[in-house]
């Protein structure tokens, strides 16, 4: 139906009067049709599309109210923050350039919701971490001040465990995080209560506590004397510099100094190396030598490299060794990993018997 929209609306005039109905009417499912009604028209008037653009983004806000109003009112239960995030992130295709409209839109959002219980805000940080960034940033900014002025008003010890549990869709006795958007609200958590100043005792002495500051004590050892597994540097280089370092001051105290922005840049600038090395070995294997007698030895120190190793042992200048003579070889092929051409080179020029030597007589011919 969709795709027969420009044979079925050749006009403007009629393409924004469908779209009008739809925006007033009273019917979830076609309320919810909306956004991709919305694509289809922009994709039926290659030359009008600004202007067509601008028309429909005015129509976005009525839209919106409307479809919160339906849903608020006709749903049986579904959640109404995922379903309100869901159809922001559907619509931002019309937004890209409109952030005045956004904005509307975020404050219709946050206005619908602002009433509802915490519980009911939590719940959807389950299942909205995947839609688009921007939406999930503001979300989270509104949760997190939503949730600091709840904190600021109780007194029930047991109320932060809860409000954990439910962020993260999980029972009280065993915390299970799902997905990234949790878990950023949680290592928030985590600093902020390691940063903890005050009548902080027995906080301190708290066996979780303090599992969790000897554990940073000990990572902090190893990232020292670079003894630190590359497979655990990478997560968490993946992390800003700023973050590390309050996370690892709050235990070691930020007059030692111990973790710096010049030494995490440094992890970082050779882990990508390391990772680049990795990328290209690992696919030349998998793709090119997949008949060679010795290739799963190959891989499986690989594995056993990206994973395992130290990041002293990964600065050793035989560290490659058993792929050394590989290493410029399959630099050379991923720069082909989508080439056809490529592939039929290789294979023209094979045969069976040479795909079946060594992985490295592989890499030779």
């Amino acid at each position: 139906m969709f795709q027969l929209f420009s044979q079925l609306f050749k006009e403007e005039s009629d393409i924004i009067q469908v779209l009008e109905s739809l925006s007033n009417s009273g019917n979830i499912d076609l309320l919810l049709s909306f956004p991709m009604w919305s694509r289809f028209a922009l994709e039926s008037r290659n030359g009008n599309i600004i202007d067509i653009g601008t028309k429909i983004s005015s129509l976005c806000i009525k839209w919106y109210e409307t479809m919160v109003s339906v849903v608020t009112n006709q749903s049986n239960g579904e959640n109404l923050v995922v379903i309100f995030c869901q159809q922001l992130s559907a619509i931002s295709f019309v937004l890209k350039e409109r952030n005045d409209i956004y904005s509307k839109l975020l404050k219709i959002f946050k206005k619908r919701i602002s009433s509802l219980p915490l519980d009911r805000l939590f719940l959807a940080t389950s299942f909205i971490h995947e839609l688009e960034p921007h939406i999930v940033k503001d979300f989270k900014k509104f949760l997190l001040s939503k949730l600091k002025a709840s904190l600021d008003n109780t007194t029930d010890e047991d109320t932060l465990i809860k409000i954990i549990s439910q962020i993260c869709n999980s029972p009280d006795s065993s915390l299970r995080v799902p997905n990234r958007l949790c878990q950023v609200v949680l290592s928030k958590f985590w600093i902020f209560l390691l940063n903890a100043t005050g009548e902080v005792k027995e906080l301190l002495d708290n066996s979780c506590v303090k599992r969790v500051r000897e554990k940073i004590s000990q990572l902090v050892c190893t990232m020292k004397d670079k003894s630190i597994k590359t497979g655990l540097l990478s997560e968490l280089v993946e992390y800003s510099n700023d973050r590390l370092i309050n996370c690892i001051n709050a235990v070691i105290g930020p007059e030692g100094k111990v973790i710096t922005n010049e030494m995490l840049d440094y992890f970082r600038e050779n882990l990508r190396g390391h990772s680049n090395i990795v990328q290209n070995l690992d696919f030349f294997y998998s793709k090119w030598c997949v008949k060679a007698v010795d290739v799963q030895f190959y891989l499986d120190d690989l594995t056993e490299k990206k994973n395992n190793s130290t990041f002293l042992e990964m600065s050793q200048p035989r560290h490659w060794s058993i792929h050394e003579k590989i290493i410029q070889v399959s630099r050379k092929a991923y720069k082909y990993k989508y080439s056809q051409t490529f592939v039929n080179v290789f294979e023209a020029n094979t045969d069976e018997e040479t795909q079946k030597k060594r992985a490295s007589g592989v890499a030779g011919h």
